[in-house]
């Protein structure tokens, strides 16, 4: 028998890492690949396993292409929280690990008024 025609469950090859977006991003993706035979397709599960799961379908927000969910014009009030990557084939699924999606912020932190600030030419050391 050939090997090719087993059939073969699915099995992660890749997983993003967390992200943390912030106000300035038009776009951001997160992504999960797995081998298996036939090929795996893929969804996505905001919450998963909670009473407020739901499944991420595409729409003028959401794009999912293959393993990737691709956020267009992220949220703060809508997009921070768990994601989970599902692979399925006729041989079964396999759940990701949970993707965390953060929203952060980088404000003025500046403690020092604005203005010109003098340094003296070599009076430092290296270590």
């Amino acid at each position: 028998t050939d090997p090719n025609s087993w059939t073969v469950g699915p099995k992660f090859t890749f997983v993003s890492k967390s992200v943390v977006f912030s106000s300035r991003a038009s776009h951001f993706s997160i992504e999960c690949a797995a081998e298996g035979n036939p090929s795996p397709s893929y969804e996505w599960y905001r919450k998963w396993g909670t009473d407020e799961e739901t499944r991420v379908t595409a729409d003028d927000h959401y794009t999912v292409t293959n393993g990737r969910l691709t956020f267009t014009k992220p949220r703060q009030d809508v997009d921070p929280g768990t994601y989970t990557c599902v692979a399925k084939n006729d041989a079964g699924s396999v759940f990701s690990r949970p993707i965390i999606v953060a929203y952060g912020f980088i404000n003025e932190f500046s403690n020092d008024p604005p203005g010109t600030r003098t340094a003296v030419l070599y009076q430092g050391e290296i270590g």
